[in-house]
């Protein structure tokens, strides 16, 4: 295992490049930070953009094919960023689309044929409502009625992807209108959220305990009239913060306040793995392209490598 502190305040999100060479990372100090991951906690960052956003940074994804880098934020704007060196290539522009103006972007997802992005989120003006863009210019192509209380994840899917809101509900969208095509009613808050790539399995948490259902992809032929609980992951003590399947969607990660990443067997429910590096409460983890290593944060600034190959 090895952990750094390179930021100042909660990392918010982690993201890794295409060919996993390379890892994003943002946090409430507002800077976005670029890592070789051969060299992670040794070097300085590739790149860093220092008050990339507003109060601060909340999400950052490379895009599929690693030339650029999402990040969204407090100030309301989805920009992007050249992946070599930060320069930036786009942003949101909601003076000129007012149909793209949210209070924040506190959510966001990339669909995986990279031509579509979704987002939104916040407390304030508008926090049901999402935007669904053009990833390569980011210009607004629907404003989406999605819940009755504020959007906090977007996960993509093969022809759609899955919303989470503290509304108590899962619904599940496509990319090219704004019908719901199935909605997973919770008895809490939806606090991490994560969907196999295949559409077949979701997993939603909102306390210590991850519940996965079985779905019907969006644009299954024959799909099921409502999605079925299939089972849960136990072992967290405190709130889990984030989850997130394997590419091979055979585990699933998770990351809590109460200090620990699990690694959890899906078809069982079974904990194959469990790691306390003692910084504190965790906050974001995520799987390599490979699904060999795990990148997670802290609230503290921490960023850390686990290997699962050993």
């Amino acid at each position: 295992m090895l952990a750094f502190t390179p930021h100042k305040g909660k990392v918010t999100a982690l993201g890794f490049s295409p060919d996993g060479a390379r890892l994003a990372s943002v946090a409430s100090d507002r800077a976005l930070k670029v890592w070789d991951v051969s060299h992670l906690g040794s070097r300085d960052p590739v790149w860093e953009v220092p008050l990339a956003h507003g109060f601060s940074v909340s999400h950052c994804q490379y895009a599929w094919n690693g030339a650029v880098v999402f990040t969204g934020g407090s100030d309301g704007l989805l920009k992007t960023w050249d992946a070599n060196d930060g320069t930036p290539v786009a942003q949101s522009d909601p003076k000129a689309h007012p149909e793209a103006e949210t209070s924040g972007v506190n959510a966001f997802g990339l669909s995986l044929c990279g031509k579509y992005a979704v987002y939104g989120g916040g407390m304030m003006w508008s926090p049901t409502e999402f935007v669904v863009a053009r990833a390569d210019d980011l210009t607004p192509i629907r404003r989406v009625p999605g819940h009755l209380g504020a959007v906090g994840i977007f996960i993509p899917q093969e022809k759609g992807f899955v919303s989470g809101s503290a509304d108590q509900t899962v619904k599940l969208w496509d990319w090219e209108s704004t019908t719901c095509h199935g909605t997973i009613k919770l008895r809490g808050v939806v606090r991490a959220l994560a969907s196999s790539r295949d559409g077949k399995h979701v997993a939603v948490a909102g306390g210590a305990i991850v519940h996965r259902y079985a779905t019907a992809p969006v644009g299954a032929p024959n799909p099921r009239p409502e999605s079925v609980k299939a089972g849960a992951f136990r072992g967290h003590t405190r709130r889990i913060e984030c989850i997130e399947f394997s590419p091979d969607g055979t585990r699933l990660a998770s990351a809590s306040g109460d200090g620990t990443v699990r690694v959890w067997d899906v078809a069982t429910g079974t904990e194959l793995r469990a790691f306390a590096p003692k910084l504190g409460p965790l906050h974001w983890v995520t799987f390599a392209p490979d699904g060999l290593t795990l990148a997670f944060s802290s609230q503290k600034g921490h960023i850390g490598l686990l290997d699962l190959d050993d």
